[in-house]
C-alpha cells in the first residue's frame, strides 16, 4: 500500500520541520507526557485546592523499608458498587517526612486511632498524579482522629441497639456462675501480654485452677471469626468461665470487639464470659453483652481469683469454727451421754424390780392352780381316749367300704376291660386319640389297639354317623340291628 508523498509520518527523519511548514499545526497543541501530568496537577489545585479532605475505609496497608506508608481508600458501603475489584479506590501515600505531623495528631487524640485495614479515616492531602505509574494519588498531610472515633462510637451504638431490641444484652449475665469457678478457658492471642497477665494473676493466687488457653487473633481481618470460633470451642470443652482478654490499643485496634457477630456469640453462650479488654477507659459491645466486664485482662483474672479466694476463706473459717466448737460439743455430748446412762441404769433397775415382783406373783398363782388344771386336763384326755377308739374303728370301716367301691368302679372302667368286651382304641400318626371322623382325612395312616395286638390301616372314607354300615352294604341301607360287641 502506497503513501502520499506529502502526508506526515511519525517515522519521518524530521517531522518537526514538516509541522512547522504546515500552517494549521498551531491549532491543536501537542503535550509532552510530563507537561500533561503538570497540567493535570494544576487542574487538581485549581479544582480542589492545595489540600483536599477525603474519607474512606483503609485497605491494603503497606509500609516500606524507607518509612513510607502506602494504602488505598475505598467507600465503606459504595451505593453503586459491590465493594469488590471494580469498586472506586484512591491510592494514598504518606511519606516518612510527613508522618510526624500525622502521628502528633493521633497522639493528641489519646492514641486511639490506629492504622489497620478496615479503619474508617478522614484524611487531608494533596491530590497529584504519579507519573511513573500514570495513576492518581493523594499525598497525605493530615488526619482527623475525631472523625474515626465518632464512626467507631456510632457503629457501636447501632450494634448495641440492635442486640438490646432482640433481648440479647444481659442474656449471658443470667448464665449460672459456679461457686467457685475452677475450670477456666482463656481466649486471647497466645504469647501476648494479655495472655501472660492473666496466667500470672491466676498462678500467683496459689489456687489450683484448671486453665485451658485457646489461641485467637484479636486484631486484623481474621480476628472476628477467630474469636467466635474460640468462644464456641471453650463452651464445647465444658469450662465453667471464659476469660476473653485483649491488651490495650487504639480504638480501631479494639474495634473487632464491637462486632455484632461476636456480641451475638457471647450472648448465646451457656457459660459465663468475663471480659478484660483494653484499658480502664475502653468499653465495647463485648463488655455490654458479657456476664461481667473488667477494665483490664488482669482485673478479669483477679475477679475469678477473688471468687475462689472468698470460697476458700469461708471454708477455712468453717473449719476453724468446727475445730473450736468440736471439743465443747464433744464434752457436752459426753456429759449428756453419762447422764443418760445413769438415768437408764435407774430406770432399768426399777423395771427389773417391777418385773421380778410380777414374776413372783405369777409363780405363786401357777403353784396354786397348776395341780387342779393338770387333773382337769388328765380327765379330758381320758374321756377323749375312750371316745376316740370306737370312732376311729367306725371311720376305718366306712372308708374301707368306700375304697372297695371305688376300686370296683376303676376296674370296670379299665380300658383293658373295654377291649376284652370288643372295643378298640384308635390313634393317628402323631399318637393322638381319634374321637371324631373330623380329625382324619382320606389317605391318613391310623393305628388301632385291640385286646391282642394292633392294626395299622389307611383311611379311605369317613362318616359322621355313629353306626357304620357293614362292608358291602349299599349306601343308605342304614345301620345293622344292635347287638353286643364281640371280641
Amino acid at each position: 500500500m502506497s503513501r502520499r508523498a506529502d502526508a506526515p509520518s511519525l517515522f519521518d527523519s524530521d517531522p518537526g520541520a514538516e509541522a512547522a511548514a504546515d500552517p494549521d499545526a498551531d491549532r491543536e497543541r501537542t503535550w509532552g507526557v510530563g507537561e500533561l501530568h503538570d497540567a493535570i496537577n494544576a487542574t487538581f489545585v485549581e479544582s480542589f485546592g492545595t489540600r483536599t479532605w477525603v474519607t474512606g475505609e483503609l485497605r491494603s496497608l503497606n509500609r516500606s523499608a524507607k518509612g513510607h506508608t502506602y494504602f488505598e481508600l475505598v467507600d465503606p458501603d459504595p451505593p453503586d458498587h459491590s465493594g469488590g475489584y471494580n469498586a472506586p479506590r484512591l491510592n494514598v501515600t504518606l511519606f516518612a517526612g510527613r508522618r510526624k505531623r500525622v502521628n502528633s495528631r493521633i497522639t493528641a487524640s489519646g492514641s486511639k486511632v490506629g492504622f489497620e485495614d478496615g479503619t474508617i479515616l478522614r484524611i487531608e492531602g494533596e491530590l497529584r498524579t504519579y507519573g511513573a505509574r500514570s495513576t492518581v494519588q493523594l499525598l497525605m498531610t493530615d488526619i482527623d482522629p475525631a472523625f474515626t472515633l465518632g464512626v467507631v462510637a456510632q457503629q457501636r451504638e447501632v450494634v448495641l441497639a440492635r442486640l438490646a431490641a432482640e433481648g440479647l444484652v444481659g442474656l449471658n449475665a443470667a448464665a449460672t456462675l459456679p461457686y467457685p469457678p475452677m475450670e477456666l478457658a482463656v481466649v486471647t492471642s497466645s504469647g501476648s501480654a494479655a495472655h501472660a497477665d492473666v496466667l500470672n494473676e491466676l498462678d500467683r493466687s496459689g489456687i489450683g485452677f484448671r486453665v485451658l488457653s485457646i489461641d485467637s487473633r484479636t486484631q486484623g481481618a481474621e480476628a472476628e471469626s477467630n474469636v467466635v470460633a474460640a468462644l464456641r470451642t471453650a463452651e464445647s470443652l465444658g469450662v465453667e468461665v471464659v476469660l476473653l482478654a485483649r491488651g490495650g490499643g487504639s480504638a480501631t485496634d479494639l474495634a473487632v470487639f464491637d462486632s455484632e457477630r461476636i456480641g451475638r456469640c457471647i450472648a448465646g453462650l451457656s457459660v459465663p464470659v468475663f471480659t478484660g479488654i483494653g484499658h480502664e477507659t475502653d468499653h465495647c459491645v463485648a463488655d455490654e453483652v458479657a456476664h461481667s466486664s473488667f477494665k483490664t485482662p488482669t482485673a478479669a483474672a483477679a475477679a475469678v481469683v477473688a471468687i475462689a479466694g472468698d470460697a476458700r476463706r469461708r471454708l477455712e473459717h468453717s473449719c476453724a469454727a468446727l475445730g473450736t466448737a468440736a471439743p465443747g460439743a464433744l464434752n457436752r455430748a459426753q456429759r449428756d451421754l453419762e447422764a443418760a446412762g445413769r438415768g437408764a441404769a435407774v430406770a432399768c433397775r426399777s423395771h427389773l424390780d417391777r418385773e421380778e415382783r410380777l414374776l413372783s406373783v405369777s409363780v405363786e398363782r401357777i403353784g396354786s392352780t397348776a395341780p387342779r388344771a393338770l387333773r382337769l386336763a388328765a380327765g379330758r384326755i381320758d374321756d377323749l381316749g375312750s371316745r376316740l377308739v370306737p370312732a376311729g374303728n367306725g371311720a376305718l370301716e366306712r372308708n374301707s367300704t368306700r375304697l372297695a367301691t371305688l376300686a370296683a368302679l376303676v376296674e370296670a372302667h379299665d380300658p383293658r376291660r373295654m377291649m376284652e368286651r370288643g372295643w378298640s382304641l384308635t390313634r393317628d400318626a402323631s399318637g393322638r386319640v381319634i374321637r371324631s371322623p373330623a380329625q382324619l382325612s382320606p389317605g391318613e395312616e391310623i393305628t388301632t389297639l385291640l385286646r391282642h395286638g394292633w392294626v395299622r390301616s389307611t383311611v379311605t372314607e369317613r362318616s359322621d354317623q355313629s353306626d357304620p354300615a357293614p362292608p358291602g352294604t349299599p349306601a343308605g341301607a342304614g345301620p345293622p340291628p344292635e347287638e353286643e360287641p364281640r371280641p
